[in-house]
């Protein structure tokens, strides 16, 4: 995702090797401002789905542990008189 919004986010000018690599992309002044820029929104909306993801585990997990009822422990057994 992270890969894919960043070239997505650089202009069609950009050589080929700027759209698979920021380094690459900052060594070319006339790309650097558009990669940075690039950089940043990728990694602003990789972060975005990332927390969506955490967020949609915490509700499954708390919905999934919410119908196990608690249970008491279960009493020892008693020892038989002869």
């Amino acid at each position: 995702m992270l890969s894919t919004t960043y070239a997505a986010g650089l202009p069609g000018s950009a050589p080929d090797a700027a759209r698979h690599s920021v380094a690459a992309a900052l060594t070319d002044p006339a790309v650097a401002a558009a990669a940075r820029e690039a950089f940043t929104s990728a990694m602003s909306a990789t972060f975005t789905a990332a927390a969506a993801g955490v967020l949609a585990a915490a509700a499954l997990a708390l919905i999934l542990m919410r119908d196990r009822t608690r249970t008491a422990a279960p009493e020892p057994a008693q020892p038989v008189a002869h």
